[in-house]
């Protein structure tokens, strides 16, 4: 499967992807328009590219970095055929003909490589839902009349495709011999002459030089040389492109001229440029350190239920796997940068940071719903509730990726002064309230007024509290508790609803709420220790 070569952009496409349907949808379609308007022989900031998808400018210093109109366009068109798929709409429920690439190819009398150079020219292509409840991409009307319009030249050679029979073929693989023998031409030299001299396309005679091999291996190693040499940059840039498209070792061999030996070496020489140039920060612990720590924090890590909800221990170990994945990663590099790269290694890192990834997506879906109660409070300043969302998630893996977990505080406490900061500053008239909250922030990741180790006790105390609460009591009884105490809230901030409120929300009348309160604080008296009973009633 291709991927995104810009970091970032691989990261926008991350956050996306948290954001409500309708709001991926409109993503969607604004990279699609601005595919439209990248010119490949100019630069982009990626502060253009971030707030033409989203609305959104990043923050920091990313947003000034440059990226080349052709490698954008390319990222971007795999960006698009990406969200596209989380987004898949039926193709039968479409306003107008939905084509697969079969179905167009053999409408427009090409082939479907025809239909791939198609694209890299600038048709679009989304992933639809078809009736074999399978995805799969897709051409609208509207995309392949615009792309035909746009391009008449390409019309017109497609209305005059024909197919090559077996004599020209033939042919075309003796010129290749002749221009091999004849001249010190690459083959990849000899395949663009031969596509000048014939009007077809290079990967015509690709394949063409290809098949002729397999059927007359003699011949081809007699009179066809092999490139000599290193490959240039970006021959070793398309090499490893198509590995990830699918395309086999035995085509690679042929299609640049190497031993296999070679391809598998310069495809480990390209994994390892990409993983020594990824970013990878986390947030250090002794326990990383200590002998046998893979196998005490790796092995036996939380499994999280269709409830997602972590309780603290859990979300400790979480968040101490995903950290020792990173900090696993980044030490093995370290063995690559200096020795000798190994596939073993490479393979080890790979699926550090894929497992590492994992852990943090867990922590991300976990949290989801807190975004949307802050966002569901903010939208009074008439701020739309789908951008606050957006915006939340974004937030909320920044939160992951810098929050500390050895300071021994819950996760949902600092997420929720981060996204709230974020939103102050979106808001108008709410910067002072940002400042106050940035101010908040750093002094309770570094002494709060009961001090750390007290803070974390009672945190402690508070979530062994609710797991009693929701164990022993009936979900009635769990959400009177629960509201009237304030257990949702945070420790700075509780969340209390009064008895009539909670009434209000059950359909009951007050009295008969303090009645269901009553008998769930007499069946919590005898469940609850001393020291958690009174902190859940002082």
């Amino acid at each position: 499967m291709r991927k995104i070569k810009d970091e970032e952009l691989a990261g926008l496409l991350v956050q996306v992807r948290f954001a409500p349907a309708k709001q991926r949808q409109k993503q969607l379609g604004r990279a699609e328009e601005l595919l439209d308007i990248i010119e490949k022989d100019k630069e982009y900031p990626f502060e253009f590219v971030c707030f033409k998808i989203t609305g959104y400018r990043p923050e920091g210093n990313v947003g000034h970095r440059l990226i080349r109109g052709d490698e954008l366009a390319e990222d971007l068109r795999i960006f698009i055929w990406k969200l596209s798929g989380q987004v898949a709409p039926p193709a039968n429920e479409q306003s107008e003909e939905v084509y697969t690439k079969k179905q167009l190819a053999k409408k427009m009398h090409i082939s479907t490589k025809t239909i791939d150079r198609w694209r890299k020219r600038g048709l679009k292509v989304r992933k639809y839902l078809y009736e074999d409840k399978r995805k799969r991409l897709g051409f609208s009307q509207s995309v392949v009349d615009k792309f035909l319009a746009e391009n008449p030249a390409l019309a017109e050679k497609a209305g005059h495709f024909t197919r090559m029979s077996e004599s020209q073929k033939q042919k075309i693989a003796e010129r290749a011999c002749s221009l091999s023998s004849e001249t010190k031409m690459s083959r990849q030299r000899i395949i663009q002459q031969i596509a000048k001299e014939t009007g077809r396309g290079q990967e015509t005679i690709r394949y063409i030089l290809l098949n002729y091999q397999k059927s007359n291996p003699d011949v081809i190693a007699a009179k066809l040389r092999q490139t000599a040499g290193l490959l240039s940059p970006a021959e070793a840039v398309e090499l490893d492109r198509l590995h990830k498209q699918g395309a086999g070792i035995k085509e690679l061999m042929g299609r640049f001229g190497r031993s296999r030996s070679s391809i598998y070496r310069i495809l480990k020489h390209r994994r390892a440029q990409a993983l020594l140039a990824k970013k990878i920060e986390y947030i250090a612990s002794d326990d990383f350190s200590m002998p046998g720590a893979a196998e005490k924090i790796l092995v036996g890590s939380p499994q999280v239920g269709h409830s997602l909800v972590l309780n603290r221990q859990e979300e400790m170990e979480l968040f101490r796997k995903y950290n020792f994945l990173k900090y696993r990663a980044g030490v093995i590099r370290e063995q690559i940068r200096t020795g000798r790269i190994t596939s073993a290694r490479l393979d080890e890192i790979e699926k550090c940071l894929a497992e590492a990834e994992a852990a943090k997506k867990t922590i991300i879906e976990v949290n989801l719903r807190l975004v949307v109660s802050i966002a569901n409070k903010h939208t009074i300043t008439g701020a739309n509730i789908s951008d606050l969302v957006s915006q939340g998630n974004i937030s909320l893996i920044k939160a992951v990726e810098k929050f500390d977990y050895t300071k021994g505080f819950r996760f949902s406490t600092y997420a929720s002064w981060a996204i709230s900061k974020d939103f102050a500053h979106r808001i108008p008239g709410q910067r002072a309230e940002a400042d106050r909250m940035t101010a908040d922030i750093s002094e309770f990741q570094k002494e709060s007024k009961i001090g750390q180790r007290d803070l974390a006790a009672v945190e402690r105390a508070r979530s062994d509290l609710i797991q009693v609460i929701r164990d022993e009591l009936e979900k009635r009884e769990q959400y009177v508790i629960i509201n009237h105490f304030g257990l949702e809230g945070t420790l700075v901030k509780k969340n209390k609803k009064t008895l009539k409120q909670i009434g209000d929300d059950l359909g009951l009348s007050k009295e008969r709420v303090r009645q269901i309160e009553l008998s769930a604080l007499q069946k919590l008296r005898q469940s609850l220790s001393p020291e958690l009973f009174d902190l859940l009633t002082s």
